[in-house]
């Protein structure tokens, strides 16, 4: 019986490992203090009902995020690991090696009849440079919808998010009221490879690319559409610098020239119909 127990928790294990829940906000009282970091210069947060148990989120509680006008704060909400309180234990990689692992932070997120938000996702406290934008996923009928953010990190400090930004990102959403809530939900980490814990996943990308070194710092994206889609490239710099490179409609066999400006690693993403597929490294010699 306890050989029994042992097979099924490592199963259990083998199961969950790809994936973390950070917060489902059902065994909580107050999110900003206990999840959130608690700082008077930062968005209040309140445990609330959810307002539309619908869709991919039929949970029973949620954070409100309350949001402002002012560009300092446009609903900033942060989640530590090091130094600010409360201090939340990092998932390390289930597999023991030093390397990337999780590299996907998802949550679910509803703004009732306040449309063209984005979100800002600033690692570390600090904005990149470009800014690292993300609007939400699926997004119709005023309905609970994805927030996908691509990790590129082994580990990070904090998490530092804002809510509620325009489109591109140079203040608060437009039409924003002293007042407003934004409602999250379900933070969680993940392999992009393995997917998500929760039920409702991310639809498979099953499209593959490759990038090809031209010459020192000149490369070449490659890949194969089996249907018309839109296609967004970016490339991504060590530090976490994201620029769009290209973006078009596109099927059947397509390629992407592009160069970097500097010698250095550099991680190259594609995205195909809002939904991300691999991410993979260049060496810019």
């Amino acid at each position: 019986m306890r050989h029994f127990y042992i097979i099924l928790s490592m199963c259990f294990f083998a199961l969950v490992a790809n994936a973390q829940k950070l917060q489902d906000f059902e065994n909580i009282t107050n999110p900003r203090g206990e999840f959130f970091v608690d700082n008077a210069n930062f968005a209040p947060v309140s445990l609330a009902d959810n307002p539309l148990k619908y869709g991919i989120n039929t949970s029973n509680k949620v954070a409100a995020v309350q949001v402002f006008t002012t560009a300092a704060n446009s609903g900033i909400i942060k989640i530590s690991f090091a130094t600010d309180q409360p201090i939340l234990q990092y998932p390390k990689n289930p597999t023991g090696a030093d390397a990337l692992y999780y590299d996907v932070l998802r949550f679910k997120y509803y703004s009732a009849g306040k449309l063209n938000k984005t979100i800002e996702f600033e690692p570390n406290g600090t904005a990149t440079s470009p800014k690292t934008l993300v609007a939400p996923g699926s997004y119709y009928n005023e309905e609970w919808a994805y927030v996908i953010i691509p990790l590129i990190n082994k580990t990070y400090n904090n998490f530092q998010i804002r809510v509620n930004r325009n489109a591109d990102g140079s203040g608060s959403a437009t039409g924003t009221a002293a007042g407003d809530l934004v409602y999250v939900d379900d933070f969680e980490m993940y392999n992009s490879v393995d997917g998500p814990i929760t039920a409702i996943k991310l639809p498979k990308i099953e499209t593959d690319f490759s990038c090809v070194n031209l010459s020192g710092k000149n490369f070449c994206l490659k890949a194969s559409l089996d249907k018309k889609s839109e296609v967004r490239v970016d490339l991504i710099s060590i530090d976490g610098r994201s620029q769009t490179i290209s973006t078009q409609q596109a099927v059947g066999n397509i390629e992407v020239p592009f160069s970097v400006n500097q010698q250095g690693i550099y991680c190259v993403r594609m995205t195909i119909d809002n939904t991300y597929s691999k991410t993979i490294k260049i060496l810019a010699k």
